[in-house]
């Protein structure tokens, strides 16, 4: 056996990744990682010049910055997913070498793979597959892979080549959803979005069964995110919504709008369906109370603060900071039906902002209540921080 110091990183795929990443090494002879690495940050200290990786979209499209300085693999797989050209050039420029990507399934094994030096680089069909089109232009395939002769029926769109047998995806055929009569093609709409200057990635959806309203899930470029801050979410909406309705029908236009720094994925780097319906779910507008100590007129409230509240949407892109005006919101809120103050103040005092609430962190609300001169004291602090918000709420009424 040889021991090449070829490393096989991340599973992807079930069939891919036991193939590539351990009937693959096994047979040559390489030594192999025994157990994945979710993170990049997992394994930087470990790669060494020469080595594989195996790979998925989902990796690849979240780079870690600190792999600018690790050593360059030899050959870089992906599978799991179709990977944008733009990532492709981006682990190129990382790496030193632009990522193989295998087509195929469980039921086919591989079809093809291709190696995008251009951003129309089609797919190359592997050794004994042949591929064909049906009445629908969905691609069949048939290999050595595939039991007995008969032709595999993929539910992918393309164009063959065929001079040279290549093949170029056009996405799912199953993608077709009908609103107000009219068949729409959501592959459709996510390309007209992705051919707009301001948008990076698009997944469009019907994001629940019982609203057949379009929903657009969107990643912007910087030139979208100056747009977005300039023109707000609902306005840069009704902007893109213009941009394609000189190519798409009205129901095609998309009526919700939700824009993120990444659109959800699973560990394949696929996008499904429930997993992109929780981006329209309602947000929660309220912390995780873990511990409640209270006496006559004074409690303390430990709060966690949930990383998906309403408040952290647009506040602000790239940094979510919790709004004062929520921790004066939650004071006021608490203060009421914990004390029976009224749940509106006449006037605030002495409010202080001191340091940022931030998503996930674990922080104390604490309210004392003096009744004699309708007030109630509250403060944000935290172990590690100290101090974080303060002020005093007073009444106009007479307190309970």
């Amino acid at each position: 056996m040889r021991f090449l110091e070829d490393f096989v990183r991340i599973v992807a795929d079930p069939l891919y990744g036991l193939i590539f990443r351990v009937i693959w090494p096994v047979m040559s002879g390489r030594i192999f990682t025994a157990d994945p690495v979710p993170f990049w940050e997992m394994m930087q200290g470990d790669l060494k010049h020469g080595d594989v990786l195996i790979t998925s979209p989902a990796h690849l499209k979240n780079l870690h910055p600190g792999l600018v300085d690790v050593a360059r693999p030899s050959l870089i797989f992906s599978s799991g997913g179709p990977l944008d050209y733009e990532h492709a050039q981006a682990a190129r420029a990382m790496f030193a070498t632009c990522p193989i990507e295998i087509y195929g399934s469980t039921e086919t094994g591989g079809i093809a793979y291709r190696r995008q030096t251009s951003a129309e680089t089609d797919w190359t069909p592997l050794p004994g597959v042949m591929s064909r089109l049906n009445d629908k232009d969905c691609l069949a395939v048939q290999s050595p892979h595939i039991a007995g002769a008969d032709w595999y029926q993929t539910e992918d769109k393309a164009e063959i080549e065929p001079a040279t047998g290549k093949f170029h995806l056009l996405g799912r055929a199953d993608r077709i959803v009908k609103i107000e009569g009219k068949r729409v093609s959501l592959n459709s709409v996510e390309r007209r979005l992705i051919a707009s200057e301001l948008v990076s990635e698009a997944a469009v959806l019907l994001p629940d069964e019982n609203d057949r309203r379009l929903g657009a899930i969107v990643v912007l470029t910087s030139a979208g995110y100056a747009r977005l801050e300039e023109l707000g979410s609902f306005r840069m909406g009704r902007l893109l919504r213009r941009a394609i309705a000189e190519f798409e029908e009205d129901a095609a236009l998309p009526q919700r709008w939700r824009f993120v720094e990444q659109i959800p994925t699973d560990s394949q780097g696929k996008r499904p369906l429930h997993l992109l319906r929780t981006v329209f779910a309602p947000k929660p507008t309220e912390p995780d109370i873990l511990e409640t100590v209270q006496t006559d007129d004074q409690v303390t409230l430990t709060l966690s603060i949930r990383e998906d509240l309403i408040y952290f949407v647009g506040h602000f892109p790239g940094m979510p900071i919790l709004p004062g005006v929520t921790q004066l919101h939650w004071a006021t809120s608490y203060a009421s039906s914990i004390f029976g103050t009224p749940e509106t103040t006449g006037e605030v005092s002495q409010l202080k902002f001191r340091k940022p609430i931030l998503p996930g962190h674990i922080v104390t609300l604490e309210l004392r209540r003096d009744a004699s001169r309708q007030k109630v004291k509250f403060r944000y602090f935290s172990d590690g921080d100290g101090d974080l918000s303060s002020g005093i709420l007073k009444y106009d009424g007479d307190p309970a």
